[in-house]
């Protein structure tokens, strides 16, 4: 266990430092039932399903109705800057590596798919929204990423804590079993130089004795 969050920990330490280009592009893609043109961004750092709940967010707060089964559909989405009608907007996320993401945006303006080259300045609007978006999600998502850190290096804090706490236990016990031993050690001596005592009383007390049974031998 403890390999294993040392291998996290280095993974998130060289991935914090390779750089987060956030760009949004025009590409065709299989979007609202067919080939269309869409806007793609890569999102860092944040898992798909927390990127497409803040799109559905999103969404919802241009007072779009959503549903969800492959695509993210916000039906009638009110974004005034860039019509005054609303629109339909289609979305998706792929997975690219571990720790990065795209996210596909179609909007049907109503007959037509948004584009650079028919609608430059919607475009460029639209462009800017999957920016600011992209940039929060990676921004939330490093965050998040760098709380679980704090998490682990916390954890790892208070077991360095517990151990040091643990050998000054052990410390404390080696000088008490120390001290027990000095005392057990004059105790013995005393107990030695008692039996030496002893021992003198009870040879006095045995020719005692036997000189009172030597009397029994002068009765007559």
């Amino acid at each position: 266990m403890r390999t294993l969050i040392i291998v996290v920990l280095t993974l998130f330490t060289v991935s914090a430092f390779s750089q987060r280009k956030i760009k949004v592009h025009e590409e065709r893609e299989k979007i609202a039932n067919g080939s269309n043109n869409s806007l793609v961004v890569t999102i860092y750092d944040s898992p798909q399903e927390d990127i497409e709940k803040a799109w559905k967010k999103l969404m919802k707060d241009y007072n779009a109705k959503i549903t969800f089964k492959k695509e993210i559909f916000a039906d009638d989405a009110s974004i005034s800057d860039i019509s005054p009608n609303n629109m339909d907007i289609y979305a998706f996320t792929r997975k690219i590596s571990d720790d990065e993401s795209e996210l596909v945006v179609a909007v049907d303006l109503g007959g037509a798919f948004l584009s650079s080259s028919e609608h430059a300045s919607k475009y460029k609007i639209m462009q800017n929204i999957l920016y600011k978006f992209a940039v929060q999600a990676t921004t939330e998502g490093i965050e998040g990423k760098k709380k679980d850190a704090e998490k682990i290096l916390g954890n790892m804090v208070k077991e360095k804590e517990n151990l040091i706490r643990e050998n000054e236990k052990l410390a404390s016990q080696i000088e008490d079993y120390k001290s027990k031993i000095s005392k057990n050690e004059s105790d013995i001596e005393k107990n030695k130089s008692l039996q030496t005592d002893k021992e003198k009383e009870i040879e006095a007390q045995q020719k005692i004795v036997d000189e009172i049974a030597a009397r029994a031998k002068t009765v007559d």
